[in-house]
């Protein structure tokens, strides 16, 4: 008999503890206070309203439908590329002869001269200026890494100019760019006239370029190197928000101490095309 009620004993705790640790990683993947969805429609609205903070391409959403998801109470940023252009985008055509040279990895893609005054004028004037009046509470900038493949003073020098103009409108967060950041501080001794943070891909994670969403650990050099940048961020009065692409609980499970730790926000995405999932 006390045997069997030992067996017992140990068959409920084991449940116990799975459960536990089930309750754990549903809470890791369902964090809902940050959410990147670049790839999503007005037809996932209703699941992106489960996160606080939500990254949508607005141009693909209508100003009543950023409307109702700030009506309820959520925070929306827009992706910006300010660095490069796709081929999908309906003003292609014109900017095209402005391209530099192809982006690795994203076919539909070039990078593009952001030292030129009509690119300049476009994005701050044209396309900046259209987004933010569909009601959006800031700008996920991306591509400022157009500096890193084009290291001179005209790529710079254009690049402050659109992000502190960025900047005046309305609450900016530069997606990566440390290359441009850290010189932009060693030139200047701040980062708040360009940016008010950053959203850090691929801290702890990494993404396996030869196969579809395919995701392994970072390697321990480089999660030092950008812990070292997000943390120089927020040193500075930066925001810090990381984005990772991964199915792994325990890797999660580290993001999720790093993040709380720091007091950071962050989004895990199992597909590289962030679709609402």
């Amino acid at each position: 008999m006390k045997r069997m009620i030992l067996l017992l004993t140990i068959i409920v705790l084991l449940l116990i503890s799975c459960s536990s640790n089930n309750t754990e990683e549903e809470q890791i993947y369902n964090e809902t206070s940050y959410g990147v969805f670049l790839g999503a429609s007005n037809e996932d609205i209703d699941y992106m309203l489960q996160y606080d903070e939500i990254v949508i391409d607005a141009q693909y959403f209508t100003n009543n439908e950023i409307a109702y998801m700030k009506s309820k109470g959520k925070v929306i940023y827009s992706y910006l590329n300010v660095g490069s252009i796709e081929n999908f985008r309906d003003y292609y055509d014109d900017y095209k002869d402005l391209t530099l040279g192809d982006y690795e990895n994203w076919y539909e893609e070039r990078w593009i001269d952001v030292s030129n005054k009509d690119w300049q004028d476009f994005v701050i004037n044209n396309l900046a200026y259209t987004i933010l009046n569909k009601g959006i509470d800031g700008f996920f900038i991306d591509n400022v890494d157009v500096y890193y493949n084009y290291k001179n003073d005209d790529i710079f020098n254009g690049l402050a100019y659109i992000l502190k103009e960025l900047k005046k409108m309305t609450y900016t967060l530069i997606n990566g760019g440390d290359e441009y950041v850290m010189e932009y501080y060693e030139r200047y001794n701040n980062i708040t006239d360009i940016m008010s943070g950053v959203n850090q891909e691929t801290v702890f994670s990494k993404i396996n370029w030869d196969k579809v969403d395919s995701f392994t650990k970072n390697d321990k050099d480089e999660t030092k190197y950008f812990m070292e940048y997000v943390e120089f961020v927020d040193s500075n009065y930066g925001d810090v928000y990381l984005l990772e692409y991964s199915k792994d609980n325990a890797l999660i499970n580290k993001i999720y101490d790093y993040c709380n730790k720091h007091n950071f926000k962050y989004y895990v995405s199992k597909t590289l095309e962030l679709l609402a999932e």
